[in-house]
Formats: structure tokens, sequence, C-alpha cells
């Protein structure tokens, strides 16, 4: 009797099965603390994936217009994620056509991504200032500086001016 390597059916339901428990942990945790997208919340700047998991919660509601417009490309990934890891690779040629296809998903996300930049789309924004890395930035800058007019002000940098 012949075991399953990992490279048959049985072991590519796996991997979506950990791909998908990924992705629920991922939602589950964005979720509940708030943050929505980390890329977001650390840059300030909405990722080529903006809105991706709203338009899967749109389409768990069966509402196909609000997934649409959270995210156009919600209906290709949501085709390609099974054959991505359920389909064979024998003959080698098929598991080239998933490379492809992923990479051809990535690029028009990436296109997508800029043009909704561009036209002003309310889901994707690009506000650099409400990011983590800019507040802590600010935080980190504006202390010193607030505690140098403090020190000015007190009359305890006034020695310096003479000199």
């Amino acid at each position: 009797m012949r075991m399953d390597s990992g490279n048959g059916f049985g072991g590519r339901v796996k991997n979506l099965g950990v791909f998908l428990l990924i992705v629920a942990v991922y939602v589950l945790v964005m979720s509940v603390s708030g943050i929505g997208c980390p890329v977001r919340w650390v840059t300030g700047i909405s990722c080529p994936g903006c809105g991706m998991s709203r338009a899967l919660f749109s389409l768990l509601r069966l509402d196909f217009g609000d997934a649409f417009r959270y995210h156009p490309l919600i209906f290709p990934v949501i085709l390609f994620v099974p054959y991505y890891f359920l389909g064979s690779d024998d003959p080698p040629r098929k598991g080239k056509i998933k490379k492809i296809l992923l990479v051809v998903l990535a690029v028009l996300a990436v296109f997508l991504w800029i043009f909704r930049i561009f036209h002003e789309d309310s889901v994707v924004r690009i506000d650099p200032s409400s990011g983590i890395v800019i507040k802590c930035l600010k935080a980190v800058t504006i202390q010193p500086a607030e505690l140098l007019r403090k020190a000015y002000s007190s009359g305890f940098l006034m020695c310096w001016n003479v000199f």
C-alpha cells in the first residue's frame, strides 16, 4: 500500500485546509483587533488586496454588488484558490499554468490598485499620516522639540544666546 507523500489529492486538500485556516485566523484577528488591514494600519496606505476580506464577507451574504465594489478581483480569486490547491500538477505543464495564473492575478491586482488610487475609490486610501509609522515618528520628533521649547521658554537655554 502506497502512502500519500503530500503531493497527492489528500495532501492538496490538507494544504487548502491549512490555507483556509490561516485566512480565517487572519480575518478573526483583524476583525477583533479593529485594525482591519495591517498594511494600512502600519503605513496608512491601502494595499493591492484592500477590500478583499470585505468582499469575501459580502459574498457570504450573497451580496455580489458589494463584493465587486469592495474588490473586483474577488470572483477570479474565489475560482482560482480551489484550482491552485486542488488542481493536479501532472503533467508539469499544469503546474506552470498555475504559476502563470497566480502572476496574472497579482499583476491585475497591482494595476487595479493603481487605477483605484487615481480614481478616488472609497475603499482604497492613501493617508500616511494615519499610519502607525508616521504617528510614532511624530511622537519621537515632537517630544524632543517640545522639551527644547519648554526649556528655552523657562530661561534654561537663554544663556546659550549670549555666546
